[in-house]
């Protein structure tokens, strides 16, 4: 009877040539899988921010055109939003997700996870262990917002209480819901501050910078998009100055969505 022949295993030359293949394939393959894993959290970040702006439609409808609350209190020096507001409480703070849940709109969209952007990984620390921050949304200050956030100068724009209150420029122009820098968000109100100009604003909060560079907003009429920035949207503190021509063309970008005076 003939013996089969034994098979031959692959040599170390041929094995160190595979691994180099697969690693090579690996390099291309990285970007394109980080770039499309991006995207689709940009997305859901957008889709979310629509979410919202069902939920602040069907609210509204229900009030006669009022619009939820955004009541800002200072709290011993930590500014968060009080009974009645859309939502409760100060982000950094580890009363979440229940600041959510006890906030005006949560009826009209009720599910903790539109209130963030999947792309925010920040993290705060709650009942003894770290959890992912249940907020990263804010609300302009124009709408029905009031109370103690003693930088901002309401008198420079209309406070649009209800519907009809919109005006110019438009529902489907004005800026409701902000994607947040991690750091900024405190209340639930995205403001900007006084400055000794009577014409210009300081980044008293600023938007993100995450997805690409740029932010993701929801706008009155409850549709939501994307917009890059000029300049980044890096934090260091509250009440901090525009940087240069780039930066103030987005802030101008910004206070074109608010109904101003």
């Amino acid at each position: 009877m003939s013996s089969s022949p034994h098979s031959r295993g692959f040599t170390l030359v041929e094995l160190l040539v595979v691994i180099a293949i697969i690693g090579l394939l690996a390099s291309l393959l990285l970007p394109a899988l980080a770039k499309a894993k991006a995207r689709s959290q940009r997305i859901g970040c957008v889709n979310n921010l629509r979410q919202l702006g069902l939920a602040w439609t069907m609210y509204a409808g229900d009030h006669q055109g009022v619009y939820p609350f955004n009541r800002v209190i200072n709290d011993m020096g930590v500014y968060r939003n009080g009974p009645g507001s859309w939502v409760l409480g100060n982000a950094q703070q580890p009363r979440m997700p229940a600041d959510i849940m006890n906030g005006s709109l949560y009826p009209y969209a009720r599910a903790v996870g539109i209130y963030r952007c999947p792309a925010d990984r920040s993290l705060i620390r709650a009942f003894g262990r770290s959890a992912l921050k249940p907020r990263t949304f804010s609300l302009s200050v124009p709408f029905n917002s009031f109370g103690a956030a003693s930088v901002n100068d309401r008198s420079r724009y209309r406070r649009v209480r209800k519907d009809s209150d919109i005006g110019r420029p438009g529902a489907s122009r004005v800026i409701t819901f902000v994607d947040m820098n991690e750091r900024a968000i405190d209340s639930g109100e995205f403001s900007l501050a006084i400055t000794p100009d009577p014409n210009a604003f300081n980044w008293e909060h600023k938007p993100t910078d995450r997805h690409s560079g740029g932010a993701n907003f929801g706008f009155a009429d409850g549709h939501a998009e994307y917009r890059r920035w000029l300049w980044p949207k890096t934090w260091t503190r509250f009440n901090e100055p525009v940087a240069n021509a780039l930066d103030q063309e987005d802030m101008d970008w910004i206070l074109g969505g608010w109904p101003l005076k």
